[in-house]
């Protein structure tokens, strides 16, 4: 079920106005912290430990962190969306593997939005946030065409390819909007392997995207193998040298 930001403004709102509930508390002194650097100079006093950062769309910032609870030696996952280091968005989770050992689970524990920021960086994306999007600890949203040792698409790759062969065009086009640069660059590579061998038909408005995308300067983490990890501009993906690669790689496995 997609999840968007916007689906938790009555809920802060009703905080806001109200208080919070006695099961917001055990949250209270971090949802208190509006700032990132704030919350990385309380890291020891508040048992939290930043795991890294992820660069998102428009300047948006994904921080990852572990936040140890010391009355029940209890871990509990913690991430926050930030935009020139002002907090607007947090969730708490826990995480377990599923019944076949094979893939994680996540269930949100708490959440909290700044009614106001998240408004402006809306209207300024033009498009809402879906926060399934988001990558989730361990896990970190990577962009690549064969990694680790089995040479292999990523995650969102394998997801996109998945939407290729369901050969679902709105699922791609509303990605070309994604927080989620790989998420972009992935749906960009899926629409165009569409385009190339089932003529598909594409809005003018998802055009213009691809078009932009073309442009953008936005750094992706990246992949090649096992043993080089760097940021690459979006631009630098989808020159017309590497689409026409992947185009002719995955055009005979789609």
């Amino acid at each position: 079920m997609k999840l968007i930001i916007t689906t938790f403004l009555f809920v802060l709102t009703t905080a806001i106005l109200f208080g919070q509930s006695n099961g917001d508390e055990p949250y209270r002194n971090i949802d208190e912290i509006k700032l990132v650097d704030e919350l990385e100079h309380s890291q020891q006093k508040l048992n939290l430990s930043l795991q890294h950062k992820e660069y998102l769309e428009d300047g948006i910032v994904q921080t990852h962190w572990i936040w140890k609870k010391q009355k029940r030696n209890k871990t509990i996952y913690f991430m926050t969306l930030s935009i020139g280091g002002k907090i607007f968005y947090r969730e708490f989770y826990k995480r377990s593997l599923t019944e076949d050992f094979e893939r994680m689970s996540y269930e949100t524990l708490h959440t909290s939005v700044d009614n106001f920021l998240l408004d402006r960086v809306n209207k300024t994306r033009q498009s809402e946030i879906n926060v399934d999007h988001l990558s989730r600890l361990p896990k970190r949203s990577v962009f690549g065409e064969a990694c680790f040792y089995s040479a292999t698409l990523p995650e969102d790759g394998l997801e996109m390819m998945k939407l290729v062969k369901e050969k679902n065009v709105t699922e791609l086009e509303q990605s070309l909007r994604s927080i989620n640069p790989v998420k972009q660059v992935y749906a960009y590579l899926g629409l165009k392997l569409l385009q190339a061998t089932d003529s598909i038909q594409i809005t003018d408005e998802s055009t213009k995207r691809m078009m932009e995308l073309e442009k953008s300067t936005t750094a992706v983490y990246s992949c090649s193998g096992c043993t080089q990890w760097e940021f690459i501009a979006v631009k630098d993906h989808l020159t017309s040298e590497n689409v026409t690669r992947f185009m002719n790689r995955w055009k005979r496995t789609k």
